[in-house]
């Protein structure tokens, strides 16, 4: 099996309000690798400190800890060395606005931009991602999927880092409604209890989703997922 050059581990930590992630750098700079944020987040491009989430940061070569520093609000730099990285942090999840990140013991979701620390010059490399958390949750998101079972915890992969913070994820006990246009599967995920009438919205996002599509043609998409 192929070790991706830049892995992240992502654990839900429910009660505590946390993501807790391990970034996995196969081959960090050796002159001292820069990791970042983005300021902005997909479709709102308000400048945010997303940063500011950020706890608990710390990184080690070869078993051994090594310098971190901070040298920008929402960056930071590796000691220099040789060989691979791994960096731990957490990211509190406490912002029930779609923007950033939630999390509480009912269910949470997050944005990649308040999650994924970029890690400067390698962007354009595989980022793989593994998603953990409580056993009785369900997963939600577009991410291409390459282990575990559909709408649960495993495995994903993005091409590159824009790729990447493009997709939402959503968690928690999910209903799931499934409906087709244009014989592409399209599904709908809700977290939580909720009363909604499961066929009118089946029937409505249909019409509506087939009037865009014929307007705008039909998206180079697999399959398309709401998220609620």
């Amino acid at each position: 099996m192929t070790i991706p050059p830049l892995s992240y581990r992502i654990s839900a930590a429910p009660r505590a309000h946390l993501f807790r992630v391990t970034l996995s750098i196969s081959e960090a700079d050796p002159e001292g690798q820069i990791l970042a944020l983005p300021a902005w987040v997909p479709g709102s491009y308000t400048i945010r400190d997303l940063a500011r989430h950020v706890t608990q940061i710390r990184a080690e070569r070869n078993g051994q800890e090594i310098a971190l520093h901070k040298i920008a609000k929402d960056r930071w730099r590796l000691a220099p060395g040789h060989g691979p990285v791994v960096v731990r942090y957490a990211v509190y999840a406490f912002d029930r606005s779609v923007r950033t990140a939630y999390l509480d013991d009912q269910g949470g979701f997050f944005n990649g931009p308040a999650i994924y620390l970029r890690v400067s010059g390698q962007e354009t490399q595989t980022h793989a991602v593994l998603l953990e958390g409580p056993e009785d949750w369900q997963v939600a998101t577009a991410l291409p999927r390459h282990s575990g079972a559909v709408w649960s915890w495993g495995g994903f992969e993005a091409p590159g880092y824009d790729a990447l913070i493009d997709h939402p994820v959503l968690m928690g006990s999910l209903t799931l409604l499934d409906f087709e246009v244009g014989e592409r599967p399209h599904h709908l995920l809700i977290q939580g209890t909720h009363q909604a009438d499961l066929q009118r919205l089946g029937t409505d996002l249909t019409r509506i989703c087939d009037w865009q599509q014929r307007f705008w043609g039909m998206p180079p998409l697999p399959s398309i997922t709401f998220c609620a």
